[in-house]
Protein backbone atom coordinates (compact mmCIF):
# COMPACT_ATOMS: atom_id res chain seq x y z
CA UNK A 1 0.00 0.00 0.00
CA UNK A 2 2.57 2.51 1.11
CA UNK A 3 4.84 1.64 -2.46
CA UNK A 4 1.96 1.85 -4.31
CA UNK A 5 1.02 5.62 -2.77
CA UNK A 6 4.77 6.53 -3.53
CA UNK A 7 4.47 5.35 -6.92
CA UNK A 8 0.97 7.45 -7.02
CA UNK A 9 2.69 10.14 -6.10
CA UNK A 10 5.66 9.85 -8.13
CA UNK A 11 3.44 10.12 -11.66
CA UNK A 12 2.06 12.95 -10.56
CA UNK A 13 5.07 14.74 -10.13
CA UNK A 14 5.60 13.23 -13.42
CA UNK A 15 2.65 15.16 -14.57
CA UNK A 16 3.55 18.44 -13.32
CA UNK A 17 7.72 18.75 -13.53
CA UNK A 18 7.84 22.08 -11.55
CA UNK A 19 6.47 20.48 -8.58
CA UNK A 20 9.72 17.92 -8.68
CA UNK A 21 13.20 17.87 -8.85
CA UNK A 22 13.64 14.48 -10.44
CA UNK A 23 15.92 15.47 -13.97
CA UNK A 24 14.84 13.80 -17.25
CA UNK A 25 12.31 11.66 -16.20
CA UNK A 26 9.47 11.39 -19.26
CA UNK A 27 6.32 13.21 -18.82
CA UNK A 28 3.52 11.33 -18.93
CA UNK A 29 1.75 12.69 -21.98
CA UNK A 30 5.07 11.58 -24.24
CA UNK A 31 4.20 7.94 -23.40
CA UNK A 32 1.51 5.95 -25.68
CA UNK A 33 -2.08 6.13 -24.38
CA UNK A 34 -2.06 2.59 -23.43
CA UNK A 35 1.19 3.30 -21.85
CA UNK A 36 -0.54 6.64 -20.36
CA UNK A 37 -3.60 4.71 -18.77
CA UNK A 38 -1.24 2.06 -16.63
CA UNK A 39 0.26 5.11 -15.07
CA UNK A 40 -2.70 6.49 -13.77
CA UNK A 41 -3.26 3.54 -11.72
CA UNK A 42 -0.56 2.41 -9.80
CA UNK A 43 -1.65 -1.16 -8.85
CA UNK A 44 -2.10 -1.30 -12.66
CA UNK A 45 1.52 -0.52 -13.95
CA UNK A 46 2.54 -2.78 -10.87
CA UNK A 47 0.42 -5.61 -12.36
CA UNK A 48 1.65 -5.15 -15.97
CA UNK A 49 5.24 -5.22 -15.27
CA UNK A 50 4.67 -8.36 -13.56
CA UNK A 51 3.70 -10.07 -16.82
CA UNK A 52 6.92 -9.73 -19.05
CA UNK A 53 5.47 -9.36 -22.41
CA UNK A 54 3.59 -6.41 -21.43
CA UNK A 55 6.99 -5.25 -19.86
CA UNK A 56 9.00 -6.39 -22.92
CA UNK A 57 6.60 -3.68 -24.99
CA UNK A 58 6.81 -0.86 -22.75
CA UNK A 59 10.55 -1.53 -22.94
CA UNK A 60 10.50 -1.22 -27.03
CA UNK A 61 8.56 2.13 -27.05
CA UNK A 62 10.51 3.38 -24.40
CA UNK A 63 13.42 2.74 -26.72
CA UNK A 64 12.06 3.93 -29.95
CA UNK A 65 10.92 7.05 -28.55
CA UNK A 66 14.01 8.04 -26.68
CA UNK A 67 12.08 8.53 -23.56
CA UNK A 68 13.38 7.85 -20.19
CA UNK A 69 11.10 5.99 -17.28
CA UNK A 70 11.30 4.86 -13.58
CA UNK A 71 11.44 0.93 -13.40
CA UNK A 72 9.24 -0.22 -11.08
CA UNK A 73 10.56 -3.33 -9.35
CA UNK A 74 9.44 -6.18 -6.87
Amino acid sequence: MKRNALLTDFFKKVENPKSTKIPKVAAVTRLPDTVRLMAWNADSLLNRIKNKESAREIVKVVKERDVNVLCVCE
